[in-house]
């Protein structure tokens, strides 16, 4: 394989997707437990996480870190990991993701900028949502709240089965842990609508993949960062992507 080109204090962009490029993620599961799983890592491995989109048949991810054998080991492990898990949930065998990931690595403080836009614009771009904040999976919503897609926990109000949830995720997170499959389903299934958008919201807040601290310093501050991100999408020439101009919307309304 070609060797990629990095250079120290870049930010890589990260592109990946299955081998019969079909749909990875069919749920919210499926979604919290590649979530989990890359943030887990990504901690593991000192990367610095500034920018993701999990879409449906691919996602995206802006890194920092220090050399690429760091970002390839990262994204190895992470991915296999979740692969693994993955099959044995959809009784499944064999490769699930493409053995290569695409990759370019932005060097100026304009083409960081630029990939941020791209990245968490994609939902927007594929006709899923009108701004990246409106979706969950963009992920920019909780750059502004612990909870955007919930009601404010009142813990003296939450079922017994809720509360046992949180606690069982704040444990993992602190521990570094990946909840499995079967128990996330458990617990998810447990509740009824208004604490099941509770529980997602608290698990991407514990297990918090992106340091968006870093992400706005590119623009001057948070307000900043929102404000362009809502006038520009970005673009991405240096990555082949396997490409559709059909939107993504019609996954919205057969998946969900």
């Amino acid at each position: 394989m070609k060797k990629r080109k990095f250079w120290s204090g870049s930010i890589a962009h990260i592109y990946q997707r299955a081998t019969d490029k079909g749909v990875i993620f069919y749920d919210e599961i499926d979604r919290l437990i590649f979530y989990m799983y890359i943030s887990v890592y990504s901690k593991k491995y000192n990367i610095s996480v500034v920018g993701a989109s999990i879409m449906y048949t691919h996602f995206h991810l802006s890194l920092r870190a220090d050399r690429m054998t760091t970002i390839s080991k990262c994204l190895q492990d992470s991915i296999s990991a979740f692969a693994r898990a993955y099959n044995v949930h959809y009784r499944r065998q064999g490769n699930f993701f493409k053995k290569n990931f695409g990759c370019s690595c932005k060097r100026s403080s304009k083409e960081i900028r630029n990939n941020l836009a791209y990245v968490f614009n994609n939902h927007v771009e594929k006709s899923i949502c009108k701004t990246a904040i409106d979706h969950r999976w963009s992920l920019l919503a909780y750059a502004l709240s612990d909870n955007p897609f919930s009601e404010p926990l009142n813990k003296t109000k939450a079922s017994a089965s809720l509360l046992k949830s949180l606690k069982i995720v704040s444990k993992h997170a602190k521990r570094q842990k990946i909840i499995r499959y079967d128990h996330l389903e458990k617990m998810l299934s447990s509740l009824h609508h208004t604490e099941r958008e509770q529980l997602i919201d608290h698990i991407v807040k514990e297990y918090s993949l992106i340091d968006f601290k870093s992400s706005a310093s590119f623009f001057g501050g948070i307000d900043y960062m929102l404000d362009a991100l809502n006038n520009m999408t970005g673009n991405e020439y240096h990555i082949h992507e396997d490409y559709s101009n059909h939107p993504d919307s019609g996954y919205t309304h057969a998946i969900g």
